[in-house]
Parts: C-alpha cells; structure tokens; sequence
C-alpha cells in the first residue's frame, strides 16, 4: 500500500513539474515577444494634408446653370473642416455637398475623407469662393490652411 501511494505521489509531482514548464515557456514567450503599442493620446491637431486640391484647377469655367466641383480632403475626426465663403453670392449658389470616404475598412478610426461642394451657375460673371481650414469653436482666425477658387460664369 506505501508503494503505491509513493507511487501516486510521484506522478502528481511530475504532472506538476511539467505542468509549471509549459506555463513559465508560454509566459516567458509573451514576454520577449515585441509588444504592440498602444496608441498615445495627444492634444496636437492632427489636420488633413495640405496638398494641392483633388484633381482641381483654382479658376473653374462654367457656362450658366451648370455645376462646378470642388474637392478637398476633410479629417472631420480631429475637429477641423472646411468652411466657406462666397465673394458675390448672386454668381454661384451651392446645389449640394458630398461625403466620400477614402477607405473601406471600419477599424481605420479618423481616415481623412474627400468632401465635396457643387455649386451652380446662376448669373453671368466671376466670384471667388474662399475655403478656410479650423475647427469650428476656434473660429476662422484659427485656420491653419486657405484655399481660394474662382469661378467663371458664361452665357
């Protein structure tokens, strides 16, 4: 009966000891392997690219009742947008707005997206449409990009 309960001793023992190998290999691993890290808060704006506009001329040609794009990326996540004026608003009107994400992917938190304005023709002549870059509680003093179109209106 001692045999076999010295018996059964040791094999609790060497299930153990082995037990306590694998689980200090797996946490020794964890902890040489190169940890991910975490992203870091910071409080420093983080605005859109300040290249030139998508595709864009900064004079735009239209005949009357036809519609002029204008595209610019907007970070909308960081608090900053595009904010605009028009020099003589009896030249153009704005007929609508568009959102178009740059990517597909819903885990990419605060990509820039292309926001778009298409404004209609409806008098002859010229006017300057001014895009100012801030955040909206900072107001237009604050801006940290400036972007000036102007656009054309025939007959």
């Amino acid at each position: 009966m001692k045999k076999k309960v010295f018996m059964f001793i040791c094999l609790i023992l060497i299930i153990a000891f082995f037990s306590s190998l694998s689980l200090y290999a797996r946490r020794r691993s964890r902890a040489t392997s190169t940890p991910t890290p975490a992203p870091v808060a910071t409080n420093t704006p983080t605005p859109a690219p300040t290249s030139t506009p998508i595709a864009q001329e900064t004079e735009i040609d239209i005949n009357l009742n036809e519609i002029a794009e204008i595209e610019l990326l907007e970070n909308a996540s960081t608090g900053y947008q595009w904010f605009y004026t028009i020099e003589n608003p009896g030249i153009v009107v704005l007929d609508s707005e568009e959102i178009i994400q740059t990517t597909n992917d819903p885990l990419i938190a605060g990509a820039p997206h292309i926001h778009i304005w298409r404004f209609k023709g409806i008098s002859e002549g010229s006017t300057g449409i001014t895009y100012l870059y801030y955040r909206s509680w900072e107001g237009p003093d604050t801006a940290i990009d400036e972007r000036v179109f102007t656009i054309n209106v025939t007959d």
